[in-house]
């Protein structure tokens, strides 16, 4: 399974967040909800407040260059690109077959066709999104929420991937959009009845051509573990530039989700052709993910 989605658990917030706060241990049943906790934390809900919003992502004292602007500037095209931009039928061409795929942002009204791709690839996220095999109705109801919460307030952009049967069969999305450092960062994941069709491929590459034209961002990173070889292949195939100087790890729960590994990510990150804001080693910092998903800086579901 191609898929990396990093988390936002900021230590400190200056909003307030729908249906969210925070707790210093997980409330109870802790096991199932623990798993829920996790799989919240991989799906940043954006920081919201009025005027320029932002979200630091480390603990008190943090360095400055891991603050993260929310806010789009005055950006005609990026204020707009709910309204205008969507759905996209994509067409796509793989061993001799033709057939399309839709890109739309999600809402409210597909929690049940997303549940049940989960359901569907059970198994295969059991391997690779522990968290998502445990995915339940009233989970992706609060994740929508905050995903459309992110999509009105341009803090993130979360597309599924929908074949010409009408059913969900995945997602690409940019969870967490820097305005102030012109870059975001993305995630995929795709049901493994339709891998190895070039979905993926070609639903990267279209989001991450919005990305640098439409919405004007100078840069789009996808960072991804070094053993995730599917990964790492739609990203080279989307034009992605491996950068081994920019270095990242991920803290990654185990079974319980009481004990945490480091696990080190490849970083891949694709230009606009332009002058950036900022150049790329302050546009995207060492060990953003590593903050992020810091277990001591995570969020939790309110019961």
């Amino acid at each position: 399974l191609f898929y990396h989605w990093g988390n936002l658990g900021a230590e400190r917030r200056t909003s307030r967040l729908p249906r969210i706060s925070r707790f210093a241990a997980p409330p109870r049943p802790a096991a199932r909800l623990s798993k829920a906790i996790i799989a919240l934390s991989r799906h940043p809900p954006s920081a919201r407040t009025t005027g320029v919003q932002r979200a630091v992502l480390a603990r008190p004292g943090a360095r400055k260059d891991m603050e993260v602007t929310m806010k789009p500037e005055n950006n005609q095209l990026a204020k707009d690109w709910l309204n205008s931009s969507f759905p996209v039928m994509l067409p796509i061409t793989k061993k001799g077959r033709s057939f399309v795929v839709t890109l739309r942002p999600i809402t409210k009204s597909d929690a049940a066709g997303f549940t049940e791709t989960v359901i569907r690839n059970k198994e295969m996220f059991e391997d690779t999104i522990p968290w998502l095999a445990d995915t339940e109705p009233w989970l992706v109801r609060s994740y929508i929420s905050i995903w459309e919460a992110d999509q009105k307030e341009k803090a993130g952009l979360h597309l599924l991937i929908e074949t010409q049967d009408g059913r969900v069969q995945g997602v690409v999305n940019m969870h967490t959009i820097d305005w102030g450092r012109s870059t975001a960062h993305m995630g995929y994941w795709l049901s493994s009845e339709v891998q190895g069709m070039g979905i993926a491929t070609e639903a990267v590459n279209w989001l991450t051509n919005f990305a640098l034209t439409t919405m004007q961002l100078d840069h789009v990173d996808i960072s991804t573990r070094v053993d995730n070889l599917k990964s790492r292949a739609v990203a080279e195939r989307a034009g992605f530039i491996l950068r081994p100087e920019i270095e990242d790890t991920e803290w990654v729960p185990n079974q319980d989700s009481t004990n945490y590994t480091q696990v080190p990510l490849c970083v891949y990150i694709r230009s606009a052709d332009r002058t950036p804001k900022y150049p790329l080693h302050l546009a995207r910092p060492n060990f953003f993910y590593a903050t992020i998903t810091n277990p001591s800086s995570r969020i939790h579901l309110s019961l």
